[in-house]
């Protein structure tokens, strides 16, 4: 499982979301204000916009982890190790994420490890999955 906390860009800078839920189990950031949202054509009257909340957070960091697993599927072996691609997911996500694009040194409650790299990430997964597939 992972967490995941909100960013948004006020002019030329990235801050944590004032509405994401703090606290010590949140690993990444994604943003989360002025997110655009294209509306379903079956959802009559509703208009594509732009949206806030961590809840359009979670969709993007695991359309990253989709990325990811299909840059670097796992192989047959490293299935066989339960948890283990997901591990490994868990923490090419945390070792990439960016924490000086949001002016921070230090992880905190509000953005965990940093702004999700999306690019960083799946070059990462892929040598791992490299090193984990002889």
């Amino acid at each position: 499982v992972l967490l995941i906390g909100g960013v948004e860009k006020i002019g030329d800078k990235i801050r944590a979301w004032p509405h994401s839920v703090p606290g010590d189990f949140v690993d990444v950031a994604a943003p989360s204000k002025d997110v655009f949202v294209l509306v379903p054509v079956y959802m009559e009257g509703m208009k594509d916009s732009y949206v806030a909340g961590t809840s359009l957070s979670a969709p993007i960091a695991a359309g990253v982890v989709a990325l990811m697993r299909s840059a670097a599927p796992p192989s047959p072996r490293l299935l066989l190790k339960p948890g283990a691609y997901v591990r490994m997911v868990t923490q090419c996500l945390k070792d990439t994420a960016r924490l000086e694009v949001l002016g921070m040194a230090e992880s905190n409650e509000f953005v965990g490890y940093g702004l999700i790299d999306a690019f960083a990430a799946v070059k990462k997964i892929q040598s791992g999955i490299k090193s984990n597939n002889p």
